[in-house]
C-alpha cells in the first residue's frame, strides 16, 4: 500500500515528537526508542528508515532502536514549534550571552568547558550539549555557532571568535 505525501510528512512529524517527549530535558542521543512497541509502533517502519537515512536518528539492530542524532533533535524542535517557545529562545539567549563573554576583545577563539558554560547561563550541561551538537544557533539564530573542540567532544566547547555574528549571505556558498 502506498501512501500520501502528506501522511508520509505527518507519520515524520509524529516519530520526531515521540522521540524527543520521550528524552525529555536529556541529551539527545542518551535515550533510544523501540520502534516494535507503543507507543513506537504507530510509525511506519519505513519513517524510521528515512529519519536515519536523513541522519536525524541512528538506527540499531536493524531498525529496532533508535537514537535521536543532534540534527534530529533540532529537526524534532522546530516540528513541534518548540524552538518559537519564549522559554526555549530565553536559553539559546542566555548560552550565547556566556560563551560571547569568552571571545569579546580576544584575537582568537576561546575554549571552555560545558560544565562552565552551565554554571554561568544555569542552564543544563545537557541542553547546552544539544544545542552545539546540532548547531542550533548556526541553524536557528543564523549567526556564527560554537562547535566541540576536536580533541574534547561533548566536554569543552570551542567559541570562535566570529561566535554570535549574523552570517553574511556571502558566507554562504
Amino acid at each position: 500500500m502506498t501512501i500520501s505525501k502528506q501522511e508520509r510528512i505527518e507519520d515524520v512529524s509524529r516519530a520526531l515528537g515521540l522521540m524527543l517527549e520521550y528524552i525529555g530535558d536529556d541529551i539527545f542521543n542518551a535515550r533510544g526508542v523501540n520502534t516494535h512497541v507503543a507507543p513506537y509502533n504507530v510509525v511506519k517502519p519505513t519513517t524510521w528508515f528515512h529519519l536515519a537515512k536523513r541522519g536525524w536518528a541512528t538506527s540499531h539492530q536493524n531498525g529496532r532502536y533508535c537514537t535521536l542524532t543532534g540534527s534530529g533533535w533540532l529537526k524534532a524542535i522546530v516540528t513541534t514549534n518548540r524552538d518559537r517557545d519564549k522559554n526555549f529562545q530565553k536559553d539559546i539567549g542566555r548560552i550565547m550571552a556566556v560563551l560571547k563573554g569568552y571571545v569579546n576583545g580576544r584575537d582568537g577563539d576561546a575554549f571552555v568547558n560545558v560544565q562552565d558554560v552551565a554554571t554561568l547561563s544555569g542552564i543544563s550541561t545537557e541542553f547546552i550539549t544539544n544545542v552545539i551538537e546540532s548547531d542550533a544557533i548556526t541553524l536557528q539564530q543564523h549567526k556564527h555557532g560554537a562547535h566541540w573542540d576536536r580533541g574534547h567532544p561533548l566536554l569543552r566547547i570551542c567559541v570562535p571568535r566570529d561566535f554570535g555574528m549574523e552570517i553574511l549571505d556571502s558566507d554562504i556558498a
